[in-house]
């Protein structure tokens, strides 16, 4: 009875209205390998009818050759991505409107094939920063090397230290200085010891006993070197 009433129901319908204006285009701002098709939906297509369930999209390297299926999509869709396509191969598309058991008949597109983008037109505005960035850098550079004297906003913690070191100094008293707690493993650590650097060429230069903790022995060879090369550059070396 099933099969019966198929039979029945094929010679007493008619197939959905076509899908018209299909158009496949190249997807933009991509690395290639992907085509969108597009395409006006079917006039039986409306919320009250079930006369269209879904769109069938077929594709095939010549016009007159066998198109295969490659998708799907719902009602109400108008529109596919192609995303199995290969670059510079030129592909035909149809798109035939289904009820799930008749076709509407297809309508075949332009040829079309895709290609990799090389700039993504969406991010022009990180082009120009970019462009911004690099032209500020270069003219800096520019100035610093015409001898010009360029302003550089000082860090109030540097000044800190080198208020602290002169107070020891007027008082007569020697500078104890503490990298951390943990090794050289650690970015404060590293960076605690960049500052000793700086602090002990002050005291270099204001000849000032410079008292240096350590809790690790690699930081002590790590405060070691930087206080000696501080000191090598101060003009003290035998200090």
């Amino acid at each position: 009875n099933t099969v019966v009433d198929s039979l029945e129901r094929l010679k007493s319908s008619k197939p959905p209205a076509p899908s018209t204006k299909v158009l496949p285009e190249d997807k933009p701002n991509d690395a290639g390998g992907s085509i969108i098709v597009t395409w006006i939906k079917s006039a039986d297509d409306v919320e009250e009818d079930e006369l269209v369930k879904e769109y069938l999209i077929f594709r095939s390297g010549t016009r007159d050759g066998k198109f295969e299926l490659i998708g799907t999509a719902s009602k109400g869709f108008e529109k596919f991505v192609d995303g199995t396509t290969i670059d510079g191969t030129r592909y035909y598309y149809m798109v035939k409107a289904s009820d799930g058991v008749l076709h509407s008949q297809p309508e075949i597109s332009e040829a079309v094939s895709s290609s990799a983008q090389w700039f993504h037109t969406g991010r022009i505005n990180m082009l120009v920063a970019t462009l911004i960035i690099s032209f500020l850098i270069l003219w800096f550079i520019g100035q610093a090397k015409s001898g010009k004297e360029i302003y550089i906003r000082s860090i109030a913690g540097l000044e800190a230290v080198d208020d602290a070191v002169g107070r020891a100094t007027e008082m007569g008293k020697p500078i104890m200085y503490i990298p951390g707690i943990m090794d050289m493993d650690n970015m404060q650590t590293i960076a605690s010891v960049i500052i000793l650097g700086r602090v002990a060429r002050k005291a270099a230069q204001y000849e000032t006993p410079l008292l240096v903790p350590c809790s690790r022995s690699i930081v002590m060879s790590a405060a070691q070197e930087t206080v000696k090369e501080a000191y090598l550059d101060a003009g003290r070396p035998d200090a």
